[in-house]
């Protein structure tokens, strides 16, 4: 599954194409498609969603052990809830936080297919 997410997303040609990219890890879990994720594009972003504490607990330590947690802003919550999750990111930053402007938080940049923040 790893390798299916890694060609939709295009890792590997946006290392070049786009050495900024920001991604979303929708289910963080204990980091294995965020870690490879910045593998294959080692200058990305990763925002990683998920509900459950514990695993964000895990995968925090596990992205710290890889030396990468500096590149991944956790969130912890329903990925569905992005928009809501992440607008306190901008309202305390008077920079756009990972190069995302606060006008891509709208239900038309939020759907299922599997894409870059542009």
């Amino acid at each position: 599954m790893v390798a299916e997410v890694l060609a939709c997303l295009r890792c590997h040609d946006l290392a070049v194409e786009k050495p900024d990219a920001v991604f979303i890890d929708g289910t963080l879990g204990t980091a294995g498609h965020t870690l490879a994720m910045l593998q294959a594009h080692p200058t990305c972003r990763v925002v990683a969603f998920d509900r459950d504490a514990d695993s964000m607990e895990y995968a925090r330590r596990r992205l710290s052990e890889a030396g990468v947690l500096d590149q991944v802003t956790p969130v912890q919550g329903d990925f569905r809830h992005a928009p809501q999750l992440l607008q306190p990111f901008f309202e305390n930053q008077k920079s756009e936080p990972m190069g995302v402007p606060s006008s891509a938080l709208t239900a038309r940049w939020w759907t299922p297919a599997c894409r870059s923040i542009r």
